[in-house]
């Protein structure tokens, strides 16, 4: 059977949903295995969850860095989107951050989206079209499911009076912890799959 052009683009954006998937369910995969070992340490403070978190936003922020200098007609979008990787990068370090600088502490990284959006008021035009595309794109649907996932699944189901209600003050910290880092490490993957995606079916594409 012989497909048309936008039939292949079709079926090869389904292809890539799926191996997303079987990436996301390996990478859970991952996370179970890590429990196993460091127990009731894996999501501590500067434990080995928070660092793939850290390594995520990092590794996202550098690959949409790199698509807006490889891209000028998409830099504008490429350079905020990395400004908020970054951004989130400094919130995973506030415990380091905080005892490194007085005042700011990891508020120091709201300078990146400052700078980003002073590029795009420069770039009026082109950050406008960049926009509208990405409004459209796969790249952006898999960004705002990571923040579903963050946001209201992560920080309001995990919040504290909700989990306290539901199983009492005993094991609250424990769960809480649990349900709040899981669903950040899941949406920061998710991120970093949105920055590989955004190449494909974005830049690539034009």
């Amino acid at each position: 059977m012989s497909l048309n052009e936008n039939e292949k683009a079709v079926l090869w954006s389904g292809i890539r949903s799926f191996m997303y998937l079987l990436l996301a369910m390996c990478f859970i995969g991952l996370i179970h295995h890590l429990a196993s070992i460091y127990k009731a340490h894996t999501f501590a403070e500067n434990s080995v969850v928070e660092n793939i978190q850290l390594g995520l936003l990092l590794c996202a922020g550098t690959i949409f860095l790199t698509e807006g200098i490889c891209a000028k007609a998409w830099r504008p979008l490429m350079f905020f989107l990395a400004s908020l990787c970054f951004l989130a990068s400094c919130r995973e370090l506030d415990k380091t951050l905080d005892e490194l600088i007085y005042g700011l502490r990891w508020r120091i990284g709201y300078v990146f989206p400052l700078i980003a959006a002073e590029y795009a008021i420069k770039h009026k035009d082109t950050a406008r079209k960049n926009l509208f595309a990405f409004i459209g794109s796969s790249s952006f649907y898999m960004m705002f499911c990571a923040l579903i996932i963050i946001f209201p699944i992560g920080q309001c189901i995990g919040h504290r009076p909700l989990v306290v209600n539901v199983i009492g003050e005993s094991q609250m910290a424990q769960v809480k912890e649990l349900f709040e880092e899981c669903c950040e490490v899941m949406g920061y993957f998710l991120i970093l799959l949105a920055s590989i995606e955004s190449c494909i079916s974005l830049i690539r594409k034009k």
